[in-house]
């Protein structure tokens, strides 16, 4: 400390940290320093990340994301590998948040057999998240998971814990368990409460522009988040769960064979089956 503050130069200390990713030791090497940043590996991705866990200078949880290549580490963005796109049942694209950035990532749910006792079993994703998503859609979707047996996983095996991916979550349950893909480029933002509500979640701007610019053309994000702006994007606002996954039910085929967004609200005192007014 006293060369970096007499000499003006920076000075870089490497220590251990425990298998919970906290530095080791007493805490005087993290208290000493302006910043902390950790460099982790990811055995299922083979990627490696870059996350900022303290600085004193800027904002907290950034991460960069690097690929060992022949001629050593360079940058990468992961949503190119983590969304692989097109529309199939049982996938669908998250946008959770990875510090000020937000990712694409393709979440998958497959519905297996009903007989014996109901196993839960996820990569990538918060088992316990996904073991309560399961439980609201079988309440508000009437989709029957109760007995059946649940496997939940991300593209690539890439830790999702943001409860910003809850929708893109039960969207892939119900594609799975109707056996439709969601609308093609298309997105799903948005907590999920035990009520069946679709609460807002923190960054939207950010996991918008990721959307953006993956090339994802509709957005469904929780109503009452805020007024939200996006060129080139379908935002379509949706209040409860069951709102988000209307397609599943109700989803046509265009001209060219691609499923078309069907509106997912129907405003009071239009006759049913009238389309809802574009949203964004």
């Amino acid at each position: 400390v006293e060369l970096a503050t007499s000499e003006g130069t920076a000075v870089l200390l490497i220590g251990h940290v425990t298998k919970d990713g906290d530095v080791a030791g007493p805490r005087t090497l993290e208290h000493s320093v302006d910043v902390v940043v950790s460099f982790e590996g990811d055995p299922r991705s083979g990627l490696r990340t870059l996350a900022c866990g303290k600085n004193r200078f800027g904002r907290e949880g950034e991460v960069a994301w690097f690929e060992m290549g022949p001629s050593g580490l360079f940058e990468i963005d992961p949503s190119d590998r983590l969304a692989p796109g097109g529309a199939v049942a049982g996938a669908a694209t998250a946008l959770p948040l990875a510090g000020r950035r937000a990712l694409a990532v393709e979440v998958q749910a497959l519905i297996g057999s009903r007989d014996g006792p109901p196993r839960r079993q996820v990569t990538g994703l918060d088992g316990r998240r996904f073991s309560l998503v399961a439980a609201v859609l079988d309440r508000t979707a009437a989709l029957s998971l109760a007995r059946a047996e649940l496997f939940g996983a991300t593209a690539g095996g890439l830790g999702v814990d943001d409860p910003g991916a809850d929708l893109a979550i039960a969207a892939a349950l119900c594609s799975a368990a109707r056996d439709r893909a969601p609308p093609r480029d298309s997105a799903f933002v948005g907590e999920i409460a035990l009520t069946g509500q679709v609460r807002p979640v923190p960054g939207l701007e950010q996991r918008l522009a990721a959307a953006a610019a993956r090339g994802i053309r509709t957005v469904f994000v929780p109503a009452g988040g805020g007024a939200v702006a996006a060129r080139g994007l379908r935002i379509l606002p949706v209040s409860m769960v069951r709102e988000a996954i209307a397609w599943t039910a109700r989803s046509a085929r265009g001209a060219s064979g691609e499923p078309v967004v069907e509106p997912v609200v129907e405003p009071a005192g239009e006759p049913a089956g009238e389309p809802a007014p574009e949203q964004g």
